[in-house]
């Protein structure tokens, strides 16, 4: 079963690469480079998707924790279903201290990200898709 992954990040070669290499190991992957965007995508739809990567530094009045908190506090997705990251050193500690247990820091050994994807299990919230 192919796993869905909402990518947010404001950088377009980013969010191109991590799209790119994503879709090439099968998974299904939507994109949005503003949590404003996110927002928008995700209402009724976020039980579609199985994890959230977000950029912490997104531009506008959210950035990428408080959008990860306001994902879990709708039950969009679960802390343990959300990876973080960040250019900055202590992105780790602040998104555990938040209650996230997955922070990547930038930049980041694209097979880490890979197997975290893998490690992160199926929603099962997540109907069915084919």
């Amino acid at each position: 079963m192919r796993k869905h992954i909402f990518i947010v990040d404001s950088d377009p070669m980013m969010l191109s690469l991590l799209q790119q290499l994503l879709e090439d190991e099968d998974y299904i992957v939507n994109t949005a480079s503003r949590a404003e965007q996110a927002f928008a995508q995700l209402d009724g739809l976020a039980d579609l998707y199985d994890i959230l990567i977000v950029d912490e530094g997104l531009p506008g009045k959210m950035d990428g924790l408080m959008l990860a908190q306001e994902a879990q506090r709708r039950d969009w997705f679960s802390f343990s279903s959300i990876i973080v990251m960040s250019e900055e050193v202590g992105i780790t500690w602040r998104a555990k201290r938040l209650g996230m247990e997955y922070a990547l820091y930038k930049p980041f050994d694209l097979d880490a990200l890979l197997k975290l994807v893998d490690h992160i299990p199926r929603s099962r919230r997540n109907p069915i898709l084919i």
